[in-house]
């Protein structure tokens, strides 16, 4: 009698609980999660996807609005730009001129203070001024005032050729004036004739 002894029939014990149930089972539970995520994945993508659709749906109706607003140029267009751009350059130059009288007057040599500085400090008992008018386009001073005696007027300007911001200025025009109501005498001197 011959006996057989089989060294492998434990082995294919093992190898058929390979695949037990409860392997397919966690095997397909993992895939089921795969699938799952992978399904959340995309669908973030999408989401994603549709807000920038979206924002470029938005941005392709503001252009056709700005795109209905413009008219296309006609013949007669060529002349009506032409025409704007002239007034435009003629605003500019007017604009440039301003600026440049802004400037002057905020630059030390302008300021206005100084010189209402000086003709405060500056004064005859009988004498009063009623107005300054600075005009700094033409460097002109006119000052209009009252007096008590025409006397005092040539006495004024004398006092005004000694202070350091006024004396430079010269008084080409004097014009005075009795008040006929009362004794009191209207004048104006001018840097201007």
């Amino acid at each position: 009698m011959k006996q057989q002894i089989n060294l492998f029939q434990g082995q294919d014990k093992q190898n058929k609980n390979r695949f037990s149930l409860t392997h397919i089972i966690t095997l397909f539970v993992v895939s089921i999660a795969i699938n799952l995520s992978y399904y959340f994945y995309n669908d973030s993508i999408l989401e994603q996807n549709l807000v920038a659709l979206h924002k470029l749906e938005k941005q392709v109706a503001k252009l056709n609005q700005l795109k209905d607003k413009l008219q296309p140029l006609q013949q007669g267009d060529n002349a009506s730009i032409s025409k704007r751009l002239q007034v435009l350059a003629r605003e500019r130059i007017q604009k440039n001129q301003i600026l440049d009288v802004i400037t002057k007057a905020t630059s030390e040599q302008y300021k206005i203070s100084t010189y209402i500085y000086s003709l405060a400090n500056n004064t005859l008992s009988g004498l009063w001024l009623t107005n300054i008018l600075i005009d700094r386009t033409q460097s002109s001073i006119t000052l209009t005032g009252i007096t008590r005696k025409s006397e005092l007027l040539p006495e004024f300007i004398r006092l005004l050729s000694t202070d350091e911001t006024l004396k430079n200025i010269i008084f080409q025009k004097i014009d005075i004036q009795r008040n006929e109501e009362d004794t009191n005498y209207s004048f104006t001197i001018s840097t201007h004739k």
